[in-house]
């Protein structure tokens, strides 16, 4: 709350409660797609997700990155994680581009990619799981 507060308290002062609100509501989607980052992060470290990983790691190089990359021995799955909606094409797109990626990456064994998003329209002729799949593996 403080992170929200915080920078908008003079304006908040002053009574500019609606501008405060419309820009923090602008900036909303940017912290959720952080915090849905590192959801995915933590469900995969933790095995919520489970592909084999032994470990779970960003990656990062030349200003390229890779949201998240799960590992173990023999194989590699990188993930790109978005809080959006996406088509079809979009998706596609995202994952052209993580493939691309991820033949950056020095790697010997088998990698695949996926695309974890808000909704994706087409998930199931992509490798994707959206919100709901991440839902379903949380309730019991």
């Amino acid at each position: 709350m403080v992170q929200v507060v915080y920078p908008n308290m003079a304006d908040l002062e002053i009574g500019n409660v609606k501008e405060v609100y419309n820009k923090i509501l602008a900036s909303l989607n940017e912290y959720y797609g952080k915090m849905f980052e590192n959801l995915v992060f933590e469900m995969l470290k933790l095995k919520i997700i489970d592909f084999g990983q032994k470990s779970v790691a960003k990656w990062w190089h030349k200003g390229e990155e890779i949201d998240v990359l799960a590992y173990n021995n023999n194989k590699m799955i990188a993930f790109e994680v978005k809080w959006k909606d996406l088509s079809f094409k979009e998706a596609k797109g995202i994952l052209r581009d993580l493939e691309r990626k991820l033949d950056k990456v020095d790697f010997d064994g088998e990698k695949e990619c996926y695309i974890i998003a808000k909704s994706i329209e087409g998930k199931e002729k992509l490798k994707a799981l959206d919100l709901m799949d991440l839902e379903k593996l949380i309730i019991f």
